[in-house]
């Protein structure tokens, strides 16, 4: 129409294509997958699916050593967690296939970036893979750990560079405009895994190694971003919008270099570039990109070569380094950098790793932390739900509430009749539709104060396990989260306490009014006692029924 103005198209900016530029390798490395998971058949502390002979007494009590040696003297005889392998041998066979080209966006900006060392367009890197799960006392859930290592001591075709390690990292970070992990479109990441003549992507890899009975669990942004912002706010139902499905998924990157200059000096950079002082390389030297190259790594980030000195200071601040190691944690990632010791000291490091793939001094604390995670953000999403369910339990009831609750009870009763007579499933209300009784109330408030106190202290002896824990719980802000938990609890039971007190009135005020009628009909004897009675029984069952409804 005239003098309406009419939107321009926005042209679509076309990808910028860039090339891998790789300054780092590494041929001495373990990338863990850290997956929370729910098992229906758990036992004390979980069942290996094989038994012990199967991968050696010597190694099963080899986690048991280490796991009692790291705990505090409190813990020794009380262990809250154990591991054991998932293998029926140490380690499975595996190969990464990595694209030759990769779609992203930094910033709003579509990047394709290319990797030229692809051969027939596939870059295809031998490992081998271990599985292992934490469990915890007392509970259902566990933490599932998948380690990817080299398949031999410097085999060139295991060998991998900064920007592979950054796509493994991409299963559990996400970002930059790449599926997150665990949503709906988490298939479409190009990365797939060789095993057993296929070629599949993360979650089927993962899905081999999870024992009978047990589901990787999730939950969905949208409801956590819900709790965290008000009480009782509405969030859409889990099957509204499977695509914020996340995953409780995190991931330890620990790689040893070689005691060379060029990686001793490594360190020294990347202390420089940290405090900001003298000794900074000049942008655009291979020294530079190196540190460059760290930061990428500890961000899960793929756009790294565009950061600067400042940025990638902020990004170092609250890493430990010394002359040779860095230790640090970044959202879902920790990275421990090392360089290769003494002959002695690597053959502690493979005696370490042998079990399970990876250092329990560093995996132990890490899955502690997932787990702690896993058990609060459900405690709040699930208090944030039980509020909104609440939402009129605060009501006096009223005649018109009872009327109401009792043709719902008549509809509900015939529904499930016909259901029957057709042989169909019983028809179950959602919970974003239904009100909850006082009774489940009662057993779900129990259910998150027992995710409460299943929530393990800093549980650690060694100084750097303690840290590890004490550093992981900041960088993630679960402090943040037990007071919220803590509030919503609150609200839940003084809201309980309200329903309650109007159903025990209610039924009182009923009780002697049926007395009373009962009274009348013997004294008047208008109906027969025998006929009387049971009509009255069938009465106060109906009105049973209609109470739960109504409170």
């Amino acid at each position: 129409m005239d003098g309406v103005p009419v939107a321009e198209p926005q042209p679509v900016e076309a990808p910028v294509k860039r090339g891998e530029d790789p300054v780092l390798s590494f041929t001495n490395y373990a990338v863990g997958f850290h997956f929370a998971t729910q098992s229906a058949n758990a036992s004390e502390f979980g069942d290996s699916p094989f038994p012990d002979e199967a991968r050696g007494a010597a190694e099963k009590r080899a986690l048991e050593s280490f796991e009692r040696d790291m705990l505090l003297y409190a813990y020794r005889h009380v262990a809250p967690l154990q591991t054991h392998s998932l293998l029926p041998h140490d380690r499975e066979p595996v190969s990464a296939v990595f694209p030759h080209e990769l779609a992203f966006e930094s910033e709003g900006k579509p990047i394709r970036l290319i990797c030229d060392s692809a051969d027939e367009g596939k870059r295809v890197r031998q490992a081998t893979v271990f599985a292992s799960r934490t469990s915890f006392a007392r509970s259902d859930v566990s933490v599932i750990t998948l380690v990817l290592r080299p398949r031999s001591a410097d085999d060139a075709l295991s060998e991998l560079n900064e920007y592979d390690v950054i796509k493994l990292a991409k299963l559990w970070e996400g970002g930059e405009h790449l599926p997150e992990p665990g949503s709906r479109d988490e298939a479409r990441y190009p990365l797939r895994f060789g095993v057993d003549g296929e070629r599949v992507p993360f979650k089927a890899l993962a899905e081999r190694f999870l024992p009978p009975g047990c589901e990787f669990l999730d939950y969905h942004s949208e409801q956590l971003a819900s709790a965290m912002r008000d009480p009782a706010a509405v969030a859409p139902a889990r099957t509204e919008n499977p695509d914020v499905t996340r995953h409780y998924r995190v991931g330890t990157i620990a790689v040893r270099l070689r005691a060379t200059r060029e990686n001793r000096r490594l360190f020294t950079d990347t202390q420089a570039v940290k405090e900001l002082g003298g000794g900074i390389p000049p942008e655009g030297s291979v020294r530079w990109k190196r540190v460059r190259a760290v930061g990428g790594l500890l961000q899960g980030l793929l756009d790294f070569e565009t950061i600067g000195p400042t940025e990638l200071s902020d990004v170092f601040a609250k890493i430990e380094l010394d002359d040779e190691s860095l230790l640090a944690f970044h959202k879902g990632t920790l990275l421990s950098l090392t360089l290769e010791g003494s002959p002695h000291d690597e053959k502690r490091e493979r005696e370490l790793a042998r079990p399970i793939g990876i250092s329990p001094y560093l995996v132990t604390p890490h899955a502690v932390l997932l787990y702690n995670e896993q058990r609060l953000k459900w405690a709040l999403i699930r208090a944030n739900e039980l509020l909104g369910m609440q939402s009129s339990g605060d009501r006096a009831p009223t005649a018109s509430g009872a009327f109401t609750a009792a043709r719902e009870l008549v509809l509900h009763l015939a529904r499930q009749a016909v259901s029957r007579l057709r042989k169909r499933p019983r028809e179950r209300p959602s919970a974003a539709r239904r009100r909850v009784t006082i009774e489940e109330t009662e057993e779900e408030i129990r259910k998150i104060s027992q995710a409460l106190a299943q929530h393990l202290p800093n549980i650690f002896h060694y100084k750097s396990e303690r840290e590890l824990y004490e550093r992981g719980s900041e960088s993630r802000g679960f402090s943040d989260f037990e007071p919220l938990i803590r509030s919503r609890l609150g609200e839940l039971e003084d809201r309980l306490a309200a329903r309650i007190r109007q159903r025990d009135t209610w039924t009182f005020g009923l009780t002697l009014a049926f007395f009373a009628v009962a009274a009348l009909q013997l004294a008047l004897k208008s109906v027969a006692w025998w006929i009387s009675l049971p009509l009255l029984a069938g009465l106060a069952l109906l009105l049973w029924q209609i109470r739960k409804k109504v409170f």
